[in-house]
C-alpha cells in the first residue's frame, strides 16, 4: 500500500476544490486581501491566481519567512501579527480569509476583522466541522484546547469549535450577516487508498461513506455595520 495523505492534506485538496468551485467567484473584483493566520500558506497559492493585493500575516515569524521565500514572485505584502491587533487602518480591505484557526476565532478577532473591512468587504472563514472534532475527543486526540498529531505528541492549539448556530451568532454580535455556510466532504475526490486512515476511522464511527464525512466547514458572510456602530 502507498503512502496514505494526511488528514491536512485531504482537507487541503477539498479546499482547493471548493476554491475553484465557489471561492474564485467572490474573490473576483476584490482590490485588497487580507489573509489572517496563513500558517505555512497552503491555501495562498488559491488567492494568488487572482490580480488583488494580498497581505499575508500569521502570529509565528518562522511561519511568515518560510511563506515569504515561497511566494517571492507573487504580489503578497508579508507581516508578522496577531488577529487580536492587526497593524492596519479601518476599512482597509475589502475580503478577509482565515482558515482553520480555531485557536483565536472569538469576538475578539472577529470584531478586529470588523474593523480593517470597507463596508462592502466579505468575510470567509473556514475550519474543521465540530463531528471532527468531537470524533478526535473520542480517541483521545482532542482535549477542548488542543488536538494530538497523529504521533500523539504534537499539540495544535484548537480551543474553539462552534456549530453552525454558534458560528453564525458570534458572528452577528461582531456585525456580520451569513451569506453562506456549506460543509465540505471528500466526495471521492481523493481514492480510498490514498486517504487517511484517520478519515476512513471518522466515516465509521459516524456509520458512512467516506465520501459523506463533514470535514470541513465555510463560512461566507457580509459585513453588516461597523463593529461599535449599532
Amino acid at each position: 500500500m502507498g503512502l496514505r495523505l494526511g488528514t491536512l492534506e485531504c482537507i487541503n485538496i477539498i479546499r482547493h476544490d471548493y476554491y475553484n468551485q465557489e471561492i474564485s467567484e467572490i474573490v473576483k473584483g476584490k482590490a485588497n486581501i487580507l489573509i489572517v493566520g496563513g500558517g505555512y500558506g497552503d491555501s495562498l497559492e488559491d488567492y494568488c491566481s487572482s490580480d488583488s493585493k494580498i497581505t499575508f500575516t500569521d502570529i509565528e515569524l518562522e511561519a511568515v519567512e518560510c511563506v515569504r521565500k515561497k511566494f517571492v514572485d507573487y504580489n503578497v505584502d508579508f507581516q508578522c501579527c496577531s488577529a487580536y491587533n492587526l497593524p492596519f487602518k479601518d476599512n482597509a480591505f475589502d475580503l478577509v480569509v482565515s482558515t482553520l484557526n480555531g485557536s483565536y476565532l472569538n469576538g475578539k478577532a472577529l470584531k478586529e476583522f470588523n474593523r480593517v473591512m470597507d463596508q462592502e468587504a466579505i468575510l470567509i472563514l473556514s475550519e474543521t466541522t465540530i463531528e471532527y472534532v468531537n470524533y478526535l475527543r473520542k480517541i483521545g486526540r482532542y482535549n477542548g484546547k488542543s488536538i494530538l498529531g497523529s504521533d500523539m505528541k504534537t499539540k495544535i492549539s484548537h480551543p474553539y469549535v462552534y456549530e453552525k448556530e454558534e458560528l453564525e451568532s458570534i458572528c452577528h454580535n461582531s456585525g456580520f450577516s451569513p451569506i453562506h455556510y456549506k460543509i465540505l466532504r471528500p466526495d471521492n475526490l481523493i481514492s480510498q487508498d490514498k486517504i487517511s486512515s484517520v478519515i476512513i476511522n471518522f466515516s465509521k464511527y459516524l456509520g458512512s461513506e467516506i465520501a459523506d464525512v463533514p470535514l470541513l466547514y465555510y463560512s461566507i458572510s457580509r459585513k453588516e455595520y461597523k463593529y461599535g456602530d449599532k
